[in-house]
């Protein structure tokens, strides 16, 4: 019956190492003294305390209004604690002083070890008390203490290669191992998962796609935690873009002598680009500046000479050549001419025609 209206009593290496559920801790003295302020605050008071250290009015408020020995400084639980006068351990047998005190533990230590810290209240006293402990000793009261949680990020924006399946990590650090998140993206090249839901954890990112533009992309992963109070912190991702990468089917093409001969080239490129050439005779046109391509040269005019001429297409990327194609066009037809006949003889008195047919290309 007793455990059931005071909770059970604990000694010290039992209430530090293990009583309190994941998340929770037992309390210090300056977190005691943290509530104290509250509780004294909450009703009009500033926090004072005795020669000793300890805190006025505290107790009055933090007993409750049952289960006490009778005094003239009974609690009121008006801050809600509900201090039950469990009393305490004095040896492994020796319990003593239930309806006249409640002792709890604190975690801190006192002379160098020594001594435990222990938070006493008393049937015929209002005030929080400061007390200490032999370790080899006794057994008290436990109240635990919920953390804040909290988690951080070894990193807040991160960069990926822009090739499909590069990858990286990102540390999450919780202040318990308990503390529940998730991360989560919506973007459609990238892909998040986690080794852990709760505690500390790596969120590992990893592209599922290619970057094929030059340009940088990024997106966004939210980690967010379970607990209201955290909300959600971002990762701002990252993916390089692709090197400015061109191929073309031939540097060296061949344009017959006539006027609006064309000869094409085809462009493979992951980027955008342009085609001109400073050849008066050539005209170059492109399907695409964007990706994949035809380039089309046109001899604007005969080439009338003997000799092939040449004309250079530039290919550029922003203001950089990045390919050079020679244009040569087949030179003019040596010029030519034959007879049918290279002598005839007619008698004076023949005046009969004759045909002499002349062949020439000029």
């Amino acid at each position: 019956l007793n455990g059931v209206i005071y909770g059970h009593l604990y000694n010290w290496t039992t209430s530090m190492d293990s009583i309190c559920p994941c998340g929770w801790h037992v309390p210090d003295t300056a977190e005691w003294v943290a509530l104290a302020r509250v509780v004294v605050n909450n009703r009009g008071e500033l926090l004072k305390r005795d020669v000793s250290g300890n805190i006025y009015n505290a107790g009055t408020y933090m007993k409750s209004t049952d289960y006490w020995a009778t005094s003239t400084t009974s609690g009121t639980n008006s801050s809600k604690f509900n201090v039950r006068p469990a009393g305490s351990c004095v040896s492994y047998e020796n319990f003593w002083q239930i309806d006249t005190i409640a002792d709890y533990w604190s975690k801190e230590e006192l002379c160098g070890g020594g001594l435990k810290r222990s938070i006493l209240f008393k049937y015929n006293s209002g005030n929080m008390i400061f007390s200490g402990e032999n370790i080899r000793y006794g057994a008290k009261s436990v109240r635990c203490m919920r953390y804040t949680p909290s988690f951080t990020l070894s990193k807040t924006s991160v960069t990926v290669a822009d090739t499909s399946g590069s990858s990286t990590n990102i540390r999450v650090t919780t202040n318990t191992g308990c503390t529940a998140w998730t991360a989560t993206t919506g973007s459609p090249w990238f892909a998040v998962s986690q080794n852990v839901s709760s505690g500390n954890g790596i969120i590992t990112i990893k592209a599922i796609e290619a970057n094929d533009e030059v340009t940088s992309r990024t997106d966004t992963v939210y980690v967010t935690s379970l607990e209201p109070k955290i909300g959600t912190k971002t990762i701002i991702v990252t993916q390089e873009g692709t090197s400015p990468r061109l191929d073309i089917s031939s540097d060296s093409v061949f344009v017959a002598r006539d006027s609006a001969a064309t000869v094409s080239i085809s462009v493979t490129s992951y980027t955008t680009w342009e085609a001109h050439s400073d050849a008066v005779w050539l005209s170059v046109t492109q399907d695409t500046t964007d990706h994949n391509g035809m380039i089309v040269c046109t001899a604007i005019t005969a080439n009338l000479q003997h000799v092939v001429r040449t004309g250079t297409v530039y290919i550029t990327i922003g203001s950089d050549t990045v390919k050079i194609i020679s244009v040569v066009q087949q030179e003019a037809a040596k010029p030519y001419l034959s007879v049918s006949d290279t002598g005839i003889t007619v008698s004076a008195q023949d005046r009969n025609p004759f045909t002499i047919y002349v062949y020439s290309n000029t």
